[in-house]
């Protein structure tokens, strides 16, 4: 079912709607999560160590905000691709085959 989301996205796009609630998850969720001063001291020095760059939240937000559908067909064409889908299985099986089947997209 998930495949079938991901194929969707990435031949189909996604719709106004949905972007727009991605967009007010978001938001909702980092207006939440700056409410706690530990989460607001891991925002700065996770992007200082991972990225050299420092932006505000109010920053990070707009950015967020300027993506398109037109951005996440982009994206999701890029990286939703048969051969680009892996599974890890855990187990005493001696052939993958009859996995296979799940992950073609």
């Amino acid at each position: 079912m998930i495949l079938q989301e991901l194929w969707r996205a990435a031949k189909r796009g996604v719709s106004s709607t949905e972007l727009k609630r991605a967009k007010d998850f978001i938001k909702g969720k980092m207006a939440l999560q700056f409410e706690d001063s530990e989460h607001v001291v891991s925002w700065y020095v996770g992007q200082e160590v991972l990225t050299g760059t420092l932006l505000t939240p109010e920053q990070k937000l707009a950015r967020f905000q300027a993506v398109t559908q037109a951005d996440i067909a982009r994206v999701a064409r890029e990286l939703f691709e048969t051969n680009r889908i892996h599974l890890a299985i855990i187990g005493p099986y001696k052939d993958g085959k009859e996995f296979a089947r799940l992950m073609k997209i």
